[in-house]
């Protein structure tokens, strides 16, 4: 049924609407393969499980937007730089995710974009920059499917 579909955006959804687990399961499973912008943005029941799945079947995805999706850890960033190759975008502000695995983006040679507002001090941003000089950081979040 949308098996063409190529963006998706289930972020920011109201208190208490957010996906359920089952949910989440069963899009990670199903959705499209052909899939390039994706916004899963405070969706609270997302886990590394669920990143495994989607960077394992959705490997065209260009965009992707975590922000606030506390269920996952540095393991989704292992599957992301495995298996989401041609990601440009990434988003994965207020995660809890280690400074020296965010560090290891630099493998992503596609990567052009990476919001990362948990930075804990001025001297963690300019390591990231230092370290990461081809991507452009914290500078504007991006949005997917959105209203023109």
């Amino acid at each position: 049924m949308f098996e063409n579909l190529t963006e998706i955006n289930l972020s920011w959804p109201p208190k208490g609407a957010s996906l359920t687990t089952t949910m989440i399961d069963y899009l990670v499973k199903n959705i499209s393969t052909q899939l390039r912008k994706v916004g899963l943005n405070s969706q609270i029941k997302l886990r590394d499980e669920h990143m495994a799945i989607l960077a394992t079947r959705c490997k065209e995805i260009r965009e992707l937007q975590l922000f606030g999706v506390f269920g996952i850890t540095d393991n989704s960033l292992d599957h992301i730089m495995k298996g989401l190759c041609k990601l440009e975008k990434l988003d994965i502000s207020l995660e809890e995710n280690n400074l020296m695995k965010i560090l290891e983006l630099r493998s992503m040679p596609e990567l052009q974009k990476l919001n990362f507002q948990h930075v804990r001090t001025i001297g963690d941003i300019e390591k990231l920059k230092k370290s990461l000089p081809h991507l452009i950081i914290n500078q504007k979040s991006f949005q997917i499917a959105e209203l023109q």
